[in-house]
């Protein structure tokens, strides 16, 4: 049993494909743990249903927002005004405030319980130190790349309207089910009948002419 409650063996009841400890993870092709630190996996690919199968964006997105809240919420007012550049959040917390960093992992996995699908709460860690990491590199302070950094500014992009400043927002929809895109541009008459019949004017005044002098 660890500090927190959960074993670090195996259950019998859940499968290999969870990745239940860190070493199951390193070993699945699958998470891709090609960043500058292969201490990093990509989260996105590393968290995973009861049944071994890989989370749903969306359901990934709604839980990088919860590591992100919660972040705010117990540890960043925490951090030291002349904390130093370059520094790791997380190891600081994990030292100096053992208690609310405990906190915040309990709490992310209380939030999603998939997140609590491993030993030593290893799935909650990474996630935090993600958050920690790119809040950190975000404000200037610092800190090395990784699969998981890039996870979690791509849901922070998503957040605000990102993807290199294109807008995700879809086209506002019209009545009759039509969208902004596809509706039916309204075409100018040619003119009206006045400027018609101006043009055709040298024409009759010909024939008039002619009709006359053969009378």
């Amino acid at each position: 049993m660890t500090i927190y409650g959960n074993s670090s063996q195996h259950p019998d009841d859940i499968p290999k494909g969870v990745l239940w400890t860190f070493s199951d993870c390193k070993a699945d092709p699958t998470v891709g743990m090609t960043g500058p630190n292969p201490s990093r996996p990509n989260m996105k690919s590393a968290l995973r249903n009861r049944d071994g199968s890989t989370i749903e964006q969306g359901i990934y997105q709604l839980i990088c927002g919860s590591a992100r809240s919660i972040i705010k919420s117990i540890l960043l007012p925490l951090k030291p005004a002349n904390f130093a550049k370059g520094a790791s959040l997380a190891s600081h917390f994990q030292t100096n405030n053992p208690t609310q960093w405990t906190a915040a992992v309990l709490q992310l996995e209380q939030q999603h319980p998939l997140v609590a699908l491993c030993a030593e709460h290893w799935k909650a860690k990474h996630l935090l130190q993600a958050a920690l990491r790119y809040k950190n590199r975000k404000k200037g302070g610092g800190g090395g790349g990784g699969n998981d950094d890039d996870d979690m500014a791509e849901e922070d992009e998503s957040d605000n309207g990102g993807d290199g400043g294109q807008s995700n927002k879809r086209p506002r929809a019209l009545s009759g089910g039509q969208s902004a895109e596809k509706r039916p541009r309204m075409t100018k008459a040619s003119g009206p009948p006045a400027r018609m019949f101006a043009s055709y004017l040298p024409v009759i005044l010909m024939i008039m002419l002619l009709f006359c002098s053969i009378k």
